[in-house]
């Protein structure tokens, strides 16, 4: 049986030619990040002669605090390609449920992109590489996918969308779970 390791050093670490993603290649997710209750922070002693507030009782173990679910919008835009360093520049707009917006470019290696001919191809052979071939529905419509379990409650299903990611849950270092499908996606010229 072949590792996680084969399909993801396939779809990560291939070398390519520079053509694989275009500017204006534009890919928007709709999802949610389960976050997780943070320990309550300790009180601190008062100093002699200091008056404090009584502390708030933390949550007792019959009671803890609930994870909240935050629901967020992100797109994610090919800007710009250094065929000299072979990378993309990526404008990453994460959409908060306050309004707010956060406005980040981020540099994506071109082996870390695939061309749409090269999605086809791990699609192909994605049980051989220790995937699961899955026809995934999402609101933007319904994509042949290669499933592929990461560990640690992390997942991805690769698929013809701009940056390879139709679905995604990441889960963080304080348990802190991200998930977000495509809802709207568009190929550059």
């Amino acid at each position: 049986m072949k590792t996680t390791f084969s399909l993801v050093s396939l779809i990560f670490l291939s070398v390519q030619a520079l053509a694989l993603g275009n500017v204006n290649d534009s890919v928007t997710y709709e999802g949610t990040v389960l976050v997780q209750p943070q320990p309550a922070a300790p009180v601190p002693a008062p100093t002699p002669g200091q008056t404090t507030p009584a502390p708030t009782p933390a949550p007792t173990p019959s009671q803890p605090a609930a994870p909240r679910t935050v629901g967020i919008i992100e797109k994610m835009t090919i800007t710009a390609i250094d065929s000299t360093n072979a990378n993309y520049t990526v404008n990453d707009v994460l959409y908060l449920p306050d309004g707010s917006e956060n406005d980040s470019t981020q540099t994506i290696p071109a082996a870390q992109v695939r061309s749409r001919a090269d999605i086809q191809q791990i699609l192909a052979n994605c049980v051989a590489e220790g995937g699961s071939k899955v026809q995934l529905k999402v609101s933007a419509g319904t994509f042949d996918t290669c499933f592929v379990d990461l560990g640690n409650g992390n997942k991805i299903w690769l698929g013809d969308v701009p940056l390879n990611i139709v679905k995604r849950v990441q889960v963080d270092d304080s348990k802190n779970v991200t998930t977000e499908e495509v809802v709207l996606y568009s190929f550059g010229k």
